[in-house]
């Protein structure tokens, strides 16, 4: 991991999830949250009520590019019980 990539691990944020996670909402969330992809160490669902694969896309997104940026995955907290439903039927693993 590069010095950056400490630094920006080390100084963490907590995402907070809308109640709605959706086809209609993951570009604008995605571009949010893309300038400080590797500072982002939780991603908080806890406030999520409606959740479809294409919010499932983004959170595998997030982790998949912050590994990439050489930063550990965010944790997802709050974690609804339909993400593992959808995980499952996508034939993906939920993390």
């Amino acid at each position: 991991m590069t010095r950056a990539a400490a630094d920006a691990a080390d100084a963490g944020t907590v995402e907070s999830l809308p109640a709605h996670v959706d086809a209609a909402v993951v570009a604008t969330l995605y571009r949010t949250w893309r300038p400080r992809m590797a500072r982002i160490r939780v991603l908080d669902l806890s406030a999520v009520t409606d959740l479809d694969s294409a919010g499932v896309a983004l959170l595998r997104a997030v982790q998949a590019q912050q590994r990439a940026l050489g930063v550990p995955a965010a944790t997802l907290k709050g974690v609804p019980e339909r993400y593992g439903a959808l995980c499952a039927a996508h034939r993906i693993p939920a993390e």
